[in-house]
């Protein structure tokens, strides 16, 4: 009977062990919320629940990404949702306003008042304004520019309808339930990224079935199984990317020209609807970057410039990162968009060209700072002042 008397101090001392491991885990997982309770908002403390409204980590999109507010196909803010985010550049935290009806900003009524020009800007995150004051946001800007430079003096109301991670068929729906019945008189389109990096592209689904998709780490079954429980998990996911290797350039080809068909389609829908509620139809073209280039070498690089870049690795290397692969998918995007916009005689705001000159007020792949949404939010007042009556 003596031998089973060692095996008992293993099984002790493997059970204090784990005991030892899960109290740490514990008082870890405690601390992260506690502390991002303060940076985000109280309802992080609930995260992993039902009661839990926003996905927490140290990444801005993280903080305002989340939105669970589902109305028919896509998804919004709870009104007056409890939100923080932070600065990019300088790391300082500050609250993020959502009105009423789950957007940003301040609330509106339905009946727009008599004399009043209302705008409203359709888009995602870069609308939104990831890591931008309420203040800094290119909506609020473009209301400012066009209250000042407006030679007819008109009153001017702009709607930001910007809701991080929307896709364009996702847009037409909030566009036609949400933007039609406000009675706009101008619909701005900023966006493409998020159709460019479609998860659900045929490209992408072969991709990862035939090995294309390479796991960054071990711990990427475990993390995915508990990120949406943890927020350890969930603060670890972002540190273990998963890889996307593209092999040939007809993974990109194939990629870009189904996604960019369905995009077109989508623009098409929306600028229909626009015109039949009356309202102009200004769409833009979306600047954004690969990181193939760091951002202290990004002065006098042009987005077209790294277009050319990602062009080279591909036909080099014949593997491109993930945020390369869309990047380049994107270009197309933006490229169509300025073919389709001729050919239905749409003004098309260059956002890419009026931020070329120093990208690097993108602070993100596709995010900008302050400057650069006072940049974009000029070039959409040139343009939507040059095409009202």
């Amino acid at each position: 009977m003596a031998p089973k008397r060692p095996k008992r101090r293993i099984v002790r001392k493997l059970l204090l062990s784990a005991a030892v491991i899960l109290g740490l885990l514990t008082i870890l997982e405690v601390s992260a919320r506690v502390y991002y309770a303060g940076r985000v908002g109280r309802n992080v403390l609930f995260y992993g629940t039902p009661w839990h409204r926003q996905k927490v980590s140290g990444r801005a999109e993280a903080n305002t990404g989340q939105h669970k507010n589902k109305i028919g196909s896509y998804t919004k803010y709870f009104p007056h949702q409890d939100l923080r985010d932070y600065d990019r550049e300088t790391g300082e935290g500050f609250e993020v306003t959502i009105n009423a009806r789950g957007f940003r900003g301040k609330d509106w009524e339905d009946a727009k008042a008599p004399g009043v020009v209302r705008v409203l800007t359709l888009g995602a995150s870069s609308t939104f304004g990831y890591s931008d004051r309420d203040d800094e946001t290119y909506p609020v800007y473009l209301e400012q520019e066009l209250a000042s430079r407006d030679p007819a003096g008109r009153t001017f109301e702009v709607i930001n309808l910007g809701i991080p991670h929307l896709q364009t068929d996702q847009l037409v729906e909030l566009f036609l339930q949400e933007g039609v019945p406000l009675q706009p008189d101008v619909v701005t389109f900023y966006e493409g990224v998020n159709d460019a990096s479609d998860q659900d592209s045929p490209v992408i689904l072969a991709a990862r079935d035939r090995g294309g998709v390479r796991r960054a780490s071990v711990l990427r079954p475990l993390i995915d199984l508990t990120k949406n429980r943890f927020m350890l998990a969930s603060m670890l996911d972002h540190r273990l990317p998963v890889r996307i290797e593209v092999f040939s350039s007809e993974d990109y080809e194939s990629h870009a020209s189904s996604i960019s068909a369905i995009f077109l389609g989508n623009l098409q829908l929306m600028r229909v609807a626009a015109e039949k509620a009356g309202a102009k139809f200004i769409p833009a073209t979306q600047q954004a970057k690969s990181f193939l280039v760091p951002k202290e070498s990004m002065m006098g690089v042009s987005y077209a410039d790294e277009v050319i870049r990602v062009c080279a690795k591909l036909e080099e290397s014949r593997a491109l990162t993930a945020r390369e692969f869309y990047f380049l998918t994107h270009d197309l995007l933006m490229q169509d968009l300025r073919i389709w916009s001729r050919a239905e005689g749409l003004p098309l705001v260059d956002g890419i060209t009026a931020l070329d000159a120093d990208r690097r007020v993108l602070v993100s792949w596709v995010h900008l700072n302050a400057r650069g949404n006072r940049t974009l939010a000029t070039a959409f007042a040139d343009a939507i002042l040059a095409n009202l009556e």
